[in-house]
This record gives structure tokens, C-alpha cells and sequence, in this order.
């Protein structure tokens, strides 16, 4: 609760919205966002709130900075935690476009998931 307080001393506009699964539910998100006008989001997250957004259907766009350079191995984190096992699950893009951003490459596409 100070927290929130402190935020919205801030000027920062705090929404309470409902849980699912122990976690915030992006569908009433999205539609609180959009009754207030709100139509375009950038989620810049990690693999597991990544993998919710695109579980929930809320991506309509991905764009994937491509760095030339590894690092990583075993154990590693992936894009998406847990959402993709196997080949017949995988999430595959349309209408993409590549190019470059200085010394890395930028892909974008629409999200296409299996049913």
C-alpha cells in the first residue's frame, strides 16, 4: 500500500485490476487500457510475462532485436519459458521483414500460434 501511495504522489496512475493464475490478467488490461484510449502497447519483458502476452493473444506484432553474439548454454533463459516444447506447438511469423539497426539485425512479423 506505501508503495502505491508513493506512486500516485508521483503522478503515476496505478490500476487495480484482477488476478489470474496468481498473476495480473492481461485480457482486463488490455481492456482497461483500451477504454481509456489506449491502443498500442510496447512490452519489453522477459521470457515468462513475454510468453504470457502471446498466450493470452494480445500481440498482434513481434519485433526481435538479433544481437551477432552468444552467450548462454545449459540452463540458459529462452525466449519463452516454458511456452514451446515441440515442434508442432512452435509459433511461427508472417508478413516479416528484416533489417539492419547499425551492427544488429531487427525481425518483425505477426504471430501466428497453433490452435
Amino acid at each position: 500500500k506505501k508503495n502505491r501511495q508513493a506512486l500516485e504522489q508521483a503522478g503515476v496512475t496505478v490500476l487495480p485490476l484482477p488476478e489470474k493464475d496468481g498473476r495480473v490478467d492481461l485480457v482486463e488490461l488490455a481492456r482497461v487500457l483500451a477504454q481509456r484510449g489506449i491502443d498500442r502497447v510496447l512490452i519489453e519483458a522477459g521470457e515468462s510475462l513475454a510468453w504470457s502476452f502471446l498466450e493470452s493473444g494480445l500481440v498482434d506484432r513481434i519485433r526481435m532485436y538479433l544481437a551477432p553474439q552468444f552467450v548462454g548454454g545449459r540452463g540458459a533463459p529462452g525466449l519463452f519459458r516454458g511456452g514451446v516444447q515441440t515442434l508442432d506447438r512452435r509459433i511461427t511469423l508472417e508478413g516479416i521483414t528484416l533489417f539492419r539497426c547499425g551492427e544488429d539485425f531487427v525481425l518483425e512479423g505477426k504471430p501466428c500460434l497453433p490452435d
